[in-house]
């Protein structure tokens, strides 16, 4: 039988284990708070909120990002965000959801232990949207979380991926969802 005082305690500490916040103000992740900036992606045309902890790195070579545009981690580096300026021309939204289908079905043959979970689509701006798609797949002995998405940018396909451990996916996800939503496109 629990007493009640055992019951507020575990109401309580419940946040130790949970995500609350929001983008604008900060999201505390268990006990630790992570506050965003928006932030500046590719020159003067893409914009999104990012952890302001998050190191944006340069030149890196590290799980198969290095041929990236824009790359950026946690502290720890297991939580990264990648992007990539494909330059394939998209005349229409159909393509962009298509095309991320596309790269899903290629992440499947290369590796079978793809398994996929959601799809979302997020409006950006009158008529833009960011397309989305997430899976778990075994990477090594650990098994990773993938948040696919792709946009349209100057009339050419943007895409990006957060990853991070599948353990840690159920405290991310709703934040890379989040920060999605907070992509600014200025065509000029």
């Amino acid at each position: 039988m629990e007493y009640g005082d055992e019951k507020i305690i575990k109401l309580l500490n419940g946040y130790k284990s949970r995500v609350y916040g929001n983008i604008y103000d900060g999201y505390y992740i268990k006990e630790d708070l992570y506050r965003f900036a928006l932030k500046e992606i590719f020159a003067d045309k893409l914009y999104m909120y990012l952890p302001i902890r998050f190191i944006r790195c340069e030149e890196i070579s590290y799980l198969n990002v290095e041929n990236m545009d824009f790359f950026c981690m946690s502290e720890s580096g297991k939580i990264q965000l990648a992007l990539k300026n494909t330059n394939i021309d998209i005349t229409e939204s159909d393509l962009l959801e298509s095309t991320l289908h596309n790269i899903l079905e290629e992440a499947k043959k290369v590796n079978n232990s793809v398994e996929f979970m959601e799809n979302g689509k997020i409006e950006i701006k009158d008529e833009d949207f960011v397309y989305w798609k997430d899976y778990k797949v075994s990477y090594g002995k650990k098994m990773l979380y993938v948040l696919l998405f792709v946009l349209e940018l100057e009339k050419t396909m943007i895409y990006g991926k957060f990853t991070c451990g599948y353990e840690e996916a159920v405290l991310w996800k709703p934040i890379f969802i989040s920060m999605l939503s907070t992509i600014e496109v200025r065509e000029k």
